[in-house]
Order: C-alpha cells, then sequence, then structure tokens
C-alpha cells in the first residue's frame, strides 16, 4: 500500500474514531447526494477534504467503491470495535508491523 494510500485509510479511522468518541450518529435519515445534511461521518470527510488535496482525490465520485457509504462505515465501525475488544480481553499488547519496499 502507498504511503498516498496509507494516510488515507489512517484518515478513515480517525474519522471513525472521532465520531465514536464524541458519541455522534454517522449517519442522517437523508443519506442522498444531493441531501444539504449526508450524516455526520460524510460532512466530516468532506470537511478533512476541504483542507488535503490527496485526500480529496480519493474521495472523488466513483462507480465502483464508494468510500462513505453506509456498509464501509458499518465495516470501519465494525473493524476498529474488534480491536478494542481485543485489546481489553488481553493482559498485554505486541503490535506488529510489517512493510514491503517496492522495486
Amino acid at each position: 500500500m502507498a504511503k498516498e494510500e496509507w494516510q488515507f485509510s489512517k484518515d478513515l479511522v480517525n474519522a471513525t474514531c472521532f465520531l465514536v468518541k464524541q458519541q455522534l450518529a454517522f449517519r442522517d435519515n437523508d443519506e442522498r447526494t444531493t441531501s444539504s445534511h449526508p450524516g455526520n461521518y460524510v460532512e466530516l470527510l468532506q470537511s478533512i477534504a476541504e483542507n488535503e488535496e490527496t485526500f480529496a482525490r480519493h474521495l472523488e465520485p466513483s462507480t465502483v467503491f464508494s468510500d462513505s457509504s453506509k456498509i464501509i462505515q458499518n465495516d470501519l465501525i465494525e473493524a476498529i470495535s474488534d480491536d478494542i475488544r481485543e485489546i481489553h480481553a488481553v493482559p498485554f499488547v505486541a503490535p506488529e508491523v510489517d512493510e514491503t519496499k517496492d522495486a
């Protein structure tokens, strides 16, 4: 995964954690792209994109994949909550980091 993609993924996780910590709803009742309030998650990602050009490029509409879809939101919430439960269940944690250099 390239550094740019890694940073984008990290920003998605940070946005998810922020909303969870603040106990804010991720979505609103009206999730259409034309909605004046598409939900806190989408609004937060758009706010980040206003200041980060690279992040904004990743958020550009795609016909195949949407980083702000409710499925992606739910997957992020579930993955993070699984990690937190796992960390709380063990007496110690040892993070493992692996990196592959591109040629």
